[in-house]
């Protein structure tokens, strides 16, 4: 279910049976000569997409910017600043929560997302907001890492600061 293309009452109704949402996070910057600038968006969007389609959950619009200020001297990659980033997913939380949605799910695309979302959860934390907000991103899961390794012979660009923000679940 695509939250776009609900109404209002049907997400009313959707909130009597289940209360968790999935929001796909990316950003749009360089991927080599020759990859495209949507990568990381368009990765957790089809990744959300069928994780919803699968368990029936709502999925949201996609982020599709992100932190990316160290990709900035690529030209077509757009940037959002870090007090932007932060600002922008405690919105999407805030909306959501305020709706009644309990569990907010991030599916995140990019690593540079990492840090602003995560601080995001400790502002709404801090501000005694209460739900399960949850940070995943797909491309630091174990299965994902072990396909990695086979493909790139270990020589990956994860570094061991990335490896604890594999799966982060927050309870706000």
């Amino acid at each position: 279910m695509l939250l776009e293309n609900m109404s209002y009452v049907e997400v009313e109704a959707y909130l009597i049976e289940k209360d968790i949402v999935i929001v796909p996070v990316g950003s749009c910057e360089q991927h080599s000569p020759y990859g495209i600038l949507g990568t990381d968006f368009i990765t957790a969007e089809a990744i959300a997409r069928e994780v919803g389609r699968r368990m029936d959950i709502v999925v949201a619009p996609t982020v599709n910017y992100g932190m990316s200020q160290h990709h900035m001297g690529f030209k077509g990659t757009v940037t959002l600043s870090p007090e932007t980033m932060v600002m922008f997913i405690k919105d999407i939380i805030n909306s959501f929560l305020e709706h009644g949605f309990k569990r907010i799910v991030f599916i995140n695309g990019h690593g540079g997302n990492i840090e602003p979302v995560m601080t995001a959860f400790y502002q709404i934390k801090f501000e005694g907001k209460s739900g399960l907000l949850e940070l995943i991103s797909w491309f630091l899961l174990p299965e994902v890492q072990e396909i990695e390794k086979d493909i790139f012979e270990d020589k990956t660009a994860i570094t061991p600061h990335h490896q604890k923000f594999r799966l982060t679940k927050f309870q706000a």
